[in-house]
């Protein structure tokens, strides 16, 4: 049996006959004092401890109640005199042995102590695991939210790494988990496996399988099965639990246990020790958390699609009146994520970026068709009621932190960086990033696109009056970062324009 034992005691005739008693049952026997008790305690998680009551006053028996009180172990208290006897009160909840017992009683009890720890102990890893989860949750929820679908099992793959290899509360884990999306049609499978201290994703496949499966009914309560013992069980073969599928790519050797919740399945196999409810708790708890970030991911996307549903339907109805088809919106957008993906701004900005253009010239909704529709140049004080479609934009869209960009864009996109554009002659970075960006993007598509006021030029012409200008357009009035973006992915603003153009 291999169990560590703390022995308290000053008494060196007394150590030597407790070492020699359990020594015999192959119980190894630590000594410790009460100086130090509660950091051997934490770094050696004893199974018993053992103190002679009679070599402590009653302050340092106090000291070492003190330190039990933090973490329960079963404590055994000597007692060789009557003082002893007297002192006992102060270590709570112990037993208590007569000294002239010890030779009979005490391997027994020790042994005794051993056993009803086992399950303690595993109660206590599982409770420490499942506060970890917790603990990692918020961070690994936060970075699975805004990640791209080719990162989401990565980033579940450290999920695991943190629970099960990186956790110092628990001494058992498996070696491979399954994690299975059960579908209409079809599931994915995902694999991840234990390799060299870290989880890492291995493999993911759609599979058809049998739509009604044994395994199904264990998944509800979760499932063991320890593949080295007899066990009497409905499913006395592996195929039974687990589809052909995932056979075919790995098979357990030694246990599995699994848990479904929803249309989320975990299965976890090959365990460094013995399986029990304790595991399949744990497994519980992670498909839980797991079902929870995945729903939230989905409600997420269908609000945040809706969300941009909406900005573009409002949109269109600001173009509508000279851009029927909405291609304008969606290349305007579309040359802002060019821009944006050269200038190296992330995924999370660039996919912002790229809903909030649409809103540029939102504005343009309170500005009459007279104005908006004239067939010839603007006299000044149209122009001067048309360059306040920026400002009413701004007012129509608000003051969301969940539309700031939308909002900048909106009132900025028409500012200049050399501080001649309108409404507020703002000056280099003065005008928002994101307005510095849309202004290049929107008057490229400007050049390209026919007006009842000047003609459609070609994608040469439109880059020729960016980057060396015409009198009207100026490559002073860009951002020079943003500038030098365009002159590197020219060619791809004229792909995206001829694929969406309005012929």
């Amino acid at each position: 049996m291999s169990a560590l034992i703390f022995l308290l005691s000053e008494n060196r005739e007394l150590q030597e006959v407790i070492q020699s008693l359990l020594s015999k049952e192959h119980l190894s026997v630590l000594f410790v004092n009460r100086h130090n008790l509660m950091s051997k305690i934490y770094h050696s998680k004893p199974n018993t401890i053992i103190i002679d009551i009679n070599s402590f006053t009653e302050n340092a028996l106090l000291t070492i109640q003190s330190t039990l009180a933090v973490e329960y172990i079963p404590t055994i208290c000597i007692l060789s005199t009557i003082e002893a006897t007297e002192k006992a009160h102060y270590i709570k909840d112990s037993i208590y042995l007569p000294l002239e017992h010890i030779t009979t009683a005490l391997p027994l009890l020790v042994i005794q102590a051993i056993h009803f720890m086992r399950p303690y102990t595993k109660l206590n890893q599982t409770h420490d695991t499942v506060d970890l989860m917790n603990e990692e949750l918020k961070s690994t929820f936060d970075y699975y939210i805004k990640s791209q679908p080719e990162y989401e099992n990565e980033i579940i793959a450290l999920y695991f790494k943190s629970i099960y290899l990186d956790n110092i509360f628990l001494d058992n884990h498996p070696t491979g988990i399954w994690l299975i999306d059960k579908g209409l049609v079809s599931n994915q499978a995902t694999l991840f496996l234990s390799e060299n201290g870290d989880m890492n994703h291995k493999t993911s496949f759609s599979f058809l399988g049998k739509t009604e499966l044994l395994f199904d009914d264990f998944i509800k309560t979760g499932f063991i099965k320890s593949l080295n013992e007899v066990e009497y069980s409905d499913a006395d073969d592996l195929h039974d639990l687990l589809p052909a599928e995932l056979l075919n790519v790995i098979t357990p050797t030694n246990n599995i246990v699994g848990y479904g919740i929803n249309n989320l399945i975990i299965i976890a196999f090959d365990y460094v020790g013995t399986v029990s409810q304790f595991e399949t708790h744990i497994i519980k708890a992670l498909a839980i958390k797991i079902d929870l970030m995945k729903n939230m991911k989905l409600s997420m996307k269908e609000v945040e699609d809706a969300f941009i549903y909406t900005m573009n339907a409002i949109a269109r109805a600001a173009e509508g009146r000279d851009d029927l088809t909405g291609h304008h919106i969606k290349r305007v957008s579309l040359f802002s994520k060019i821009l944006c993906e050269n200038l190296q701004l992330g995924n999370e900005y660039t996919n912002q970026l790229m809903t909030a253009a649409q809103m540029h010239d939102v504005g343009k909704i309170y500005i009459d068709d007279s104005i908006l529709l004239k067939p010839g140049k603007l006299t000044l004080e149209e122009f001067d009621k048309m360059k306040q479609h920026t400002v009413f934009g701004q007012l129509i869209i608000g003051d969301s932190s969940h539309l700031t960009l939308a909002c900048q864009i909106a009132r900025s996109h028409h500012e200049k960086f050399d501080g001649s554009g309108y409404p507020d002659g703002k000056v280099g970075e003065e005008i928002p990033l994101a307005a510095r960006i849309v202004t290049l993007a929107d008057i490229y598509d400007a050049l390209r696109s026919a007006r009842s006021y000047k003609p459609l030029f070609t994608h040469q012409q439109a880059y020729d009056i960016i980057v060396y200008g015409d009198g009207r357009v100026e490559p002073k009035h860009f951002d020079p970062i943003v500038l030098r973006a365009f002159i590197e992915t020219h060619e791809t603003f004229d792909a995206v324009y001829n694929k969406y153009t309005d012929k």
